[in-house]
């Protein structure tokens, strides 16, 4: 008789060999076998995770969840804004179909009490795995309320570890991190655009038990997605590595490399495409939202674009570029060059600008 879907997923939770499928599902059954991908080990607190990890930024399904639940990717990372509310909605769904405790999940938050428990019922359970607190502002993630607000989710029950993420200013907002020495995991946007800066306050993180959660690896583009998963993965201050899903397609892509990745890791390939995201890719960095005398929001609106023109999620760069105030959009800016002169990815930004509201407004 074969296995029940639950029955599946707690084999394939149990990590490492080979995994025999029963009638879980019509994709699985396509296959004969399906081997477990790969865990790292957060150190504090111990939580294990896959190597690939879910991300859930435009889900509005949730059988891509309990697809990766069968190649044991177990760690599901959300927000209630992802996919207009539809994303933790669809979270929510498929855990009505796994065991909780076999499910690792990430919640990115602005650590409001309230809002937290709005979002625990969304997805109908009473606790998280890990609490993110998302900020760009590198005065905020030492603050004492953070931490208040983040012991008071641990006392509760409600949450076992705080990570700190972030898409702007990244290295200010982690080197803040650090010296709060608070928080259990880092989640920074980290492409080979940004290695270079990134990577050592990452293995000073990792010196510290912090772990390492990369997202937005796939920024700028270039290369094919192994051969960057593969030298992150390399780094061992890299514990996981989150890319969001649509479909069981992405999950089987995810799945299959995380279980070969060390073929796709070359020296030679981390370069190129570091040298070739030179002029490029935002490094992250916040320069130039600080030195723009405008008060352009330069780096949301190249990530809205890149939302746009590289993941494919239109509508989702657009709705966020219209709610800009309009004397912070694309046009506001006079191409007086200060925000290039210290950007360290090398870009033309106000050309970048340009062409930014071309594809978003």
């Amino acid at each position: 008789m074969g296995w029940s879907r639950r029955d599946f997923m707690k084999g394939a939770a149990l990590g490492g060999g080979a995994l025999a499928v029963g009638g879980a599902s019509t994709a699985a059954k396509a296959q004969d076998e399906m081997k477990a991908v790969p865990r790292r080990t957060f150190e504090k607190p111990e939580i294990e995770v896959p190597i690939m990890s879910v991300g859930t930024v435009p889900l509005t399904a949730f059988e891509p969840i309990l697809r990766a639940m069968e190649w044991g990717m177990n760690f599901v990372h959300t927000n209630a804004g992802y996919a207009d509310g539809k994303a933790i909605q669809m979270v929510g769904r498929a855990l009505k179909e796994i065991d909780r405790d076999d499910v690792v999940l990430g919640l990115k938050t602005r650590l409001g009490y309230d809002s937290v428990m709005r979002d625990l019922e969304t997805l109908g359970t009473d606790h998280v795995d890990i609490t993110f607190f998302h900020t760009t502002n590198p005065d905020e993630p030492a603050k004492p309320e953070v931490e208040e607000a983040y012991l008071k989710l641990k006392e509760e029950g409600v949450t076992k570890a705080l990570g700190l993420t972030s898409h702007g200013s990244v290295p200010q907002v982690l080197e803040a991190g650090l010296e709060a020495g608070w928080y259990d995991v880092f989640m920074p946007a980290y492409n080979p655009g940004n290695a270079a800066e990134i990577d050592p306050i990452m293995e000073r993180a990792a010196q510290e038990g912090v772990g390492g959660m990369v997202m937005k690896s796939l920024r700028g583009g270039g290369g094919e997605p192994e051969q960057v998963w593969a030298n992150m993965l390399d780094k061992k201050h890299w514990t996981t590595i989150c890319w969001s899903v649509r479909n069981d397609g992405n999950v089987d892509q995810m799945a299959n490399f995380a279980n070969k990745w060390e073929e796709y890791v070359s020296a030679d390939t981390e370069r190129a495409l570091a040298a070739a995201a030179e002029g490029k890719v935002c490094a992250s960095c916040g320069y130039c939202d600080g030195t723009c005398p405008q008060n352009v929001a330069v780096s949301d609106i190249l990530r809205y674009e890149m939302y746009a023109a590289e993941y494919g999620w239109v509508d989702r760069g657009r709705k966020l570029y219209a709610a800009l105030p309009a004397s912070r959009n694309a046009l506001g800016c006079t191409n007086c060059g200060a925000c290039t002169q210290g950007c360290k990815a090398r870009l033309s930004i106000p050309d970048r600008l340009r062409v930014a509201h071309r594809v978003l407004a």
